[in-house]
């Protein structure tokens, strides 16, 4: 087994084997390039996957990082057991509908499935939800902080 970080599944995957091979893959913001992955891959270059295997390896990549540091982020729920929740605010925002309710670790699950080829489904949605859990905590801001973003411990009823 390859030690690293893997995303997609077993029908076709993508592995980098050390930090300067991640390095190196978002080194660039090409992302006119198939949405899914159509063979297997170790260390592919510069964004050679595209935008939905970039957004697939950061969220990937983050779970990992708090799951191995405690002091990651200041919660006492793990990044991949936040749930996607619909915005009772706005209810325009729409990006993760078809998740809602799922925790992130199991969105992530699901986006290497559908990036691997293993299950069928929509790389549109995939990505804009992919993308959205990723962004939920950007500028340093928890996800409850961001009023555009709704990734909680539990999904208000």
């Amino acid at each position: 087994m390859t030690k690293g970080l893997t995303i997609g599944c077993n029908e076709f995957n993508a592995t980098w084997t050390t930090p300067t091979a991640i390095a190196s893959y978002f080194s660039d913001d090409n992302v006119d390039i198939p949405p899914l992955l159509n063979r297997t891959w170790v260390n592919p270059p510069n964004r050679a996957l595209g935008q939905l295997a970039g957004e697939v390896a950061a969220l990937s990549l983050n779970i990992a990082i708090d799951e191995c540091d405690a002091d990651f982020a200041s919660s006492c729920v793990l990044y991949k057991d936040l749930r996607v929740c619909r915005d009772p605010n706005n209810a325009q925002r729409t990006e993760c509908q078809p998740f809602w309710g799922l925790s992130v670790g199991e969105v992530l699950t699901q986006a290497n499935l559908v990036l691997g080829g293993c299950l069928p489904g929509n790389s549109t949605d995939v990505m804009r939800c992919v993308s959205w859990i990723n962004r939920a905590f950007g500028g340093g801001k928890r996800a409850w902080e961001n009023a555009e973003f709704r990734v909680n411990s539990f999904c208000p009823s």
